[in-house]
């Protein structure tokens, strides 16, 4: 079994947690944004309307948003390693509770609680990276894992559809159920937690980080930066097939690039604040350039193809980027024993906004016209933007110390940052 607990602050064992939880945040992609693939097939097999698909997609996310908070309390007090491995299973569990359902209420409640029980993978996963990275490195491992999301999309994109084809929704829902189980397993076994190593027992509570300002305002930030991310991504196809009468084909081609560019931004913007020491600069950067990007698309809505589609691919790549950013600032904000709740409370922010984006510009682009729908996404962006400069003003310090990763000063943020995860 992998340890590595004598040198969490260096070597090649951080490559294999990063490794791992990726894995684990690919597998979870697969599921909570994947099943988006096989939407004809859940409204064929289960009888639904195009709404009901849409509530049966959403439940995930429902679970994912009341769980998070209380994942990242688990995790503090019990180590990453357990968190995932339970979680993993869990959602293995019900996903074959899926598989054997036939009443659409059944599956909507399994998908609700598989969703809950997958967000612990989420927090853990970025935990255990902070915990044995150094600070120049972060960023970039932060831009790997959140890559694992759009990642597993993609890959349920290629597989699902084939596999509902040859089984239908059982087979759907089987298939994910064991890659969750054997990936669970396999971290479970590989993943080490450095505070539960070298403290042999519970680290903390999360006490202290729902009422942190900083990490309040950075949750506010990132439920903001969500709004033009989800929105932009969600209605790039129905803006060009339905209003500018692009077939379904080149359109889908053209937001396959989209994703993939969004998560190639991901790992470029983390690299950036590697560099250039901070999270929160590039971060408000990004939340500026959001705006005129945004203005942008709405602009040349009506223009021909080739120029609103390079408009839509610029805007995508930079309302995509800023995720693995804000995740890490918010770990590092944290003290070390609560960092994976300061985490659960910034994808709380994220996938609560994330839900919000889409009926909000569909309503938009219906009701007034299409240009407004995306122009209305530079206002939650440049409020970002707004409320990111104090927190790039001020120093960030987190007063305790991991045993074994001793309190140093690091330069996130635009001041000088004490983390306790601060590694040499």
């Amino acid at each position: 079994m992998l340890t590595g607990a004598g040198d969490h602050t260096g070597g090649w064992y951080r490559w294999v947690v990063l490794g791992l939880g990726a894995g684990a945040q690919l597998v979870v992609g697969a599921y909570v944004q994947g099943l988006a693939s096989v939407g004809p097939v859940l409204r064929d097999e289960l009888g639904l309307s195009l709404s009901g698909v849409g509530v049966l997609l959403g439940c995930p996310t429902v679970g994912i948003v009341l769980c998070l908070i209380a994942w990242g309390r688990v995790c503090d007090r019990y180590g990453e390693e357990n968190v995932i491995g339970f979680g993993l299973a869990g959602t293995a569990v019900f996903l074959a509770f899926a598989a054997a359902a036939t009443s659409v209420a059944v599956v909507a409640a399994t998908l609700v609680v598989a969703g809950a029980t997958a967000a612990g993978v989420m927090v853990a996963s970025g935990s255990a990276i902070l915990a044995w990275f150094p600070p120049g490195q972060r960023g970039l491992a932060m831009g790997l894992r959140a890559s694992g999301l759009p990642a597993g999309a993609a890959v349920a994109a290629a597989t699902l559809p084939r596999v509902a084809q040859w089984g239908g929704l059982p087979a759907v829902f089987a298939l994910l159920a064991v890659a969750c189980l054997l990936t669970g397993t396999v971290v479970a076994l590989g993943v080490r937690s450095p505070g539960a190593a070298t403290t042999g027992g519970p680290r903390g509570a999360g006490r202290g980080v729902l009422t942190d300002r900083r990490l309040l305002r950075l949750a506010l930030v990132s439920g903001l930066l969500v709004l033009p991310q989800v929105g932009i991504t969600s209605l790039l196809l129905v803006c060009l097939v339905d209003h500018r009468g692009v077939s379904m084909a080149p359109a889908a081609a053209v937001l396959t690039c989209a994703q993939a560019l969004g998560a190639a931004s991901r790992l470029a913007v983390g690299l950036w604040s590697d560099t250039v020491g901070s999270r929160l600069r590039p971060l408000r950067y990004i939340a500026a350039g959001t705006v005129p990007l945004a203005a942008l698309v709405g602009a040349v809505v009506e223009a021909p193809i080739p120029i609103l589609v390079g408009a839509l691919l610029l805007f995508c790549v930079t309302a995509v980027s800023w995720n693995g950013l804000a995740f890490g600032a918010a770990g590092e904000m944290s003290a070390p024993d609560r960092a994976a709740t300061a985490m659960g409370l910034q994808n709380t922010a994220i996938f609560g906004g994330g839900a919000l984006a889409p009926p909000f510009v569909a309503m938009v682009a219906d009701t007034v016209n299409w240009p407004a729908a995306f122009l209305v996404l530079a206002v939650p962006a440049a409020l970002a933007a707004i409320l990111l400069t104090p927190l790039t003003r001020r120093p960030i310090r987190t007063p305790e110390a991991h045993p074994q990763s001793p309190a140093r000063l690091i330069t996130f943020g635009a001041d000088p940052v004490t983390t306790g995860r601060a590694a040499a």
